[in-house]
């Protein structure tokens, strides 16, 4: 009876030792995710502060969206015309 209390104590003991290291590896990383989403935060604002585009290249947007427009109509265009030959009998 005494041996197995004993083993039984050991493995207690073992399995405590066991779970307080876990729980300080998690505490551990805890801090290290923190660490690295503020790192993160920090380098999505460097990056949003210096290449969001800025009212200097507003003209070069117009220009690119109103060409894209202008792709949408004609492809629009070639449907509707293609929609027409197939509807031909």
């Amino acid at each position: 009876m005494g041996i197995i209390t004993l083993l039984l104590g050991a493995v207690q003991l073992f399995g405590v030792s066991w779970i307080r290291t876990v729980q300080k590896k998690m505490e551990d990383n805890e801090a290290r995710d923190v660490g690295i989403q503020r790192e993160i935060a920090a380098f999505r604002e460097t990056v949003a502060r210096d290449y969001v585009p800025r009212s200097e290249h507003r003209e070069m947007r117009d220009e690119f969206r109103d060409g894209l427009v202008s792709i949408d109509m004609k492809l629009a265009d070639i449907n509707n015309k293609l929609d027409r030959k197939q509807d031909k009998p």
